[in-house]
């Protein structure tokens, strides 16, 4: 409460401009204010008598040559009775330029040039103490960038009855920590940046009256920061041409129009006199004028309408929020009228009675209300624009299908009325819908066995319009559709029932199938690597070994086999192997000597027997082997089981799987010897093949490019 008294009380003197029990003090001197801090910053006003004057000695034959005469009784202290420094006046006269050694009087406080000939802007930095510059009545036509560099005393700027057209966006980012009027009305501005809101403390006056303004302009790339404090002040936008209201302009601010209206509530903006047209684009403004309006309730918010005629003379703050529309003409549906509407945060599109025979292609962006009542479409079909839909009036059509799709793209709609068509059916996706937001005729719909969900969609209903909904059947008995059940609308009960078994049928499937990958994952996985790789085109690399064989060194029976009975039949077919027990350089490290020899082979013999499963080092030969030659695809892996392994006893999972599914050779069974042989010599056969080619094919590249 106390905030909106103060709050009153400031914009009841702000509107003064002043108060009769406010001391007439000098505003360049820090004498004593007002009780209330805007009456304050209104009540001073420049009084040049308290000052030494300066008097200008001008031909007006050569006006930018000019002198100053210092006054008769100046004194060196420059001391007066309530306050120091000189006043330059020269009133009515025809200087175009400022006086010679102007700055040598660097005490200046005051400038008053009204009705002279200035055309630019005078340089003024080096009179930091200068607070008060009134060049009213001159032919300047711009403010430079600099107009203020220095002027860090300046309290008071009157700039009226020139021909100013432009200020410069940065002219009032200087430190002006005293500025207290600014004044450029009766100008030709036509557009302003948003300098009031940029003021860090309370000022009284920003005049921008009787100018062309009709546009907020953000060269300064400005952006508002709720955390900075700014003003407050009063500022004056009348006899402007304001025709789009201010409002519509704060997304180039980021600033939203509730941060405006909590920016301004301790403002005085005078925003009357503008051709406002009173649109769409003025309902923001209609809302923060009433909102602001009613806690101070002047006369200065009472800015009125000029167009469209409907409006005119009409005050903003009192629009009907629900008229405040405009046209929209892109996408809007050829034949069809669209209107963007604010205070309903939508786009009505109206093509009532319009021929149509179907939906439109496109429509305007944003949220809709489609009126399409009295046409003749016969059916729905999906259109993207739906997912935007807020309200659709299909009624009086030729409804006979609705698709099964659109329900599903309709889900955000709050009514969907379909009365007057001729639907006999409709689609299950349509208890997607709402049943509140829907209307239906009572008697058009045929029963049909996918209508059962019906019931149980309306049963939730607040409405009680749905009690009256019945459906036909084809022996022409009538059944009301929120107590239908399959029976009643001609199910068979066993359809039911076999369409309830298949459901679990295919349930109990899935969860067998996944019980069972589960459960053997890993030979899932070994058994996708073998088909894999049957698929794999084998690439050329080099080869130093045909075959890689893997034994266990403390079983001596594996080993004699080896020696006895596989070697021989190798060499004999001319493959070349590679033994760690045989080969194997003394001193090297085991494991990195058998990765290395792995990557150079073509396949790899894996000898199974319970003392390989528990060897390490067997068993690291195996992950490499697996790796390189089943998961990349790079050659062959062949087991084989000369005694038996119990799948128990092998802890690497991928070998363990491979015994389960038994992917090994047993030397028990006559054949199987010769069988490895030959499925070796052939794969290595191949291998030799591809590399003898692609080593032709790096010679010829290699010819041509010599």
């Amino acid at each position: 409460m106390r905030i909106v008294i103060a709050f009153l009380a400031i914009l009841q003197v702000v509107e003064g401009h002043g108060g009769g029990d406010c001391k007439r003090w000098c505003g360049y001197c820090d004498h004593g204010g007002c009780a209330w801090i805007v009456r304050k910053a209104c009540c001073g006003h420049f009084d040049p008598s308290l000052l030494f004057p300066l008097h200008v000695d001008v031909n007006c034959s050569q006006p930018n040559r000019s002198r100053i005469i210092p006054p008769d009784n100046y004194s060196d202290t420059g001391e007066s009775q309530q306050c120091s420094g000189f006043s330059l006046v020269h009133q009515h006269g025809c200087l175009t330029a400022m006086p010679e050694s102007y700055c040598s009087y660097n005490t200046t406080r005051a400038i008053i040039l009204r009705w002279n000939s200035f055309s630019e802007f005078p340089a003024l930095s080096c009179l930091e103490k200068l607070g008060g510059l009134d060049l009213r009545n001159n032919e300047l036509t711009s403010v430079p960038r600099d107009a203020f560099v220095g002027l860090t005393m300046l309290d008071e700027v009157r700039l009226d009855f020139n021909k100013i057209t432009h200020i410069h966006p940065n002219a009032f980012d200087v430190p002006l920590p005293k500025l207290n009027r600014f004044s450029i009305s009766h100008n030709l501005l036509v557009s302003v940046e948003p300098w009031p809101l940029t003021i860090p403390h309370v000022f009284c006056y920003f005049g921008l009256s009787h100018n062309r303004i009709s546009r907020l302009t953000n060269e300064r790339h400005w952006t508002f920061n709720i955390s900075v404090e700014a003003g407050p002040g009063w500022v004056d936008l009348r006899y402007n041409q304001f025709v789009e209201p201010p409002t519509a302009q704060l997304s180039q601010f980021r600033m939203s129009l509730s941060e405006l209206g909590g920016e301004v509530l301790f403002w005085g903006i005078n925003i009357r006199h503008n051709p406002y047209h009173c649109d769409c684009k003025a309902y923001g403004f209609a809302r923060l004028l009433r909102f602001i309006y009613s806690f101070t309730p002047h006369n200065n918010l009472l800015g009125t309408c000029a167009s469209p005629p409907k409006f005119k003379g009409m005050y903003v703050k009192d629009l009907p929020q629900d008229e405040l529309t405009c046209n929209v003409t892109t996408n809007c549906p050829q034949g069809c009228a669209c209107q963007e509407r604010p205070a309903r945060e939508d786009i009505l599109v109206d093509c009532v009675d319009r021929d149509l025979t179907e939906l439109p292609e496109n429509m305007p962006d944003g949220k809709l209300t489609l009126l399409l009542a009295n046409n003749s479409i016969g059916r729905t079909s999906a259109r993207g624009y739906f997912r935007r839909v807020v309200r659709v009036d299909l009624s009086e059509n030729s409804l006979e299908v609705f698709d099964e799709s659109t329900p599903r793209l309709l889900k955000n709609a709050e009514r969907v009325d379909l009365r007057g068509n001729a639907l006999r059916h409709l689609p299950y996706t349509f208890q997607i819908l709402s049943p509140d937001v829907v209307f239906l005729d009572p008697d058009t719909l045929t029963c049909a066995c996918d209508l059962t969900w019906f019931a149980s969609w309306v049963h939730f209903a607040r409405s009680e319009r749905f009690s009256r909904v019945v459906c036909t059947t084809e022996k022409g008995h009538v059944v009301n559709m929120t107590t239908a059940t399959g029976k009643m609308l001609g199910c068979d009960d066993d359809r039911d029932r076999v369409f309830i078994y298949s459901l679990v049928s295919i349930f109990m499937t899935l969860f067998v199938t996944v019980s069972i990958l589960i459960v053997f994952r890993h030979e899932a996985l070994v058994l996708t690597h073998l088909m894999t790789l049957r698929r794999i085109r084998h690439q050329a690399r080099h080869i130093r070994y045909d075959v890689f064989l893997s034994t266990s060194v403390v079983n001596e029976a594996d080993s004699a086999w080896v020696c006895e009975e596989l070697l021989p039949v190798l060499d004999r077919s001319e493959m070349t192997c590679y033994w760690p027990r045989r080969d194997c350089v003394p001193g090297c490290v085991e494991m990195e000597e058998a990765s290395k020899r792995l990557q150079e082979s073509a396949s790899v013999l894996v000898v199974l027997s319970p003392d390989y499963v528990k060897s390490p080092a067997c068993l690291f030969q195996f992950k490499q082997a697996y790796r390189q030659m089943l998961k990349h695809g790079r050659g062959r892996l062949i087991l084989v089981c000369r005694s038996s392994v119990s799948r128990r006893d092998v802890e690497d999972a991928k070998l363990r799987a491979m015994v389960t599914l038994r992917l090994f050779y047993s030397t028990a069974r006559a054949g199987h010897l010769e069988r490895i042989v030959r499925e070796l010599n052939q794969f290595c056969s191949e291998m030799r093949e591809k590399g003898s080619m692609a080593a032709h094919a790096y010679e010829e590249i290699a010819m041509d490019e010599m």
